[in-house]
């Protein structure tokens, strides 16, 4: 993934994070529009930040995806 692209689901996770939980699936749609693969990185970030019991995710770009051409 491009660092620019991470930066902006990074970004969107965390205001997903402070938006209420019934209220994300709207802010999500009107965040990413046509973006389908933007909303579902976001959303698969999201599900998983549920099933992390009290843990807050630190977003790191993995080496290999900065290094990539």
């Amino acid at each position: 993934m491009e660092p620019e692209r991470w930066r902006r689901v990074e970004e969107l996770y965390h205001a997903a994070l402070e938006v209420a939980t019934e209220e994300r699936a709207r802010f999500l749609k009107d965040t990413c529009g046509d973006d389908e693969a933007l909303h579902h990185e976001v959303q698969s970030l999201l599900t998983h930040e549920g099933s992390v019991d009290g843990c807050r995710c630190t977003l790191e770009p993995s080496a290999a995806s900065v290094l990539a051409p």
